[in-house]
């Protein structure tokens, strides 16, 4: 069986990097936590089942 675990960045991902790279900027102070589920994917390939 094919799965395929593979990391996308999704639009959500993308907003929330630009935020942690502009928060010192705005004297917010970090770490942030980016949740997993924010950017992982599965991708079944058609031989899988």
């Amino acid at each position: 069986m094919d799965i395929i675990i593979r990391q996308e960045c999704t639009e959500e991902y993308n907003m929330t990097e630009e935020v942690v790279k502009k928060a010192p900027l705005w004297g917010i102070k970090a770490p942030f936590e980016v949740p997993e589920e924010s950017f992982m994917a599965l991708e079944l390939r058609g031989n899988a089942l």
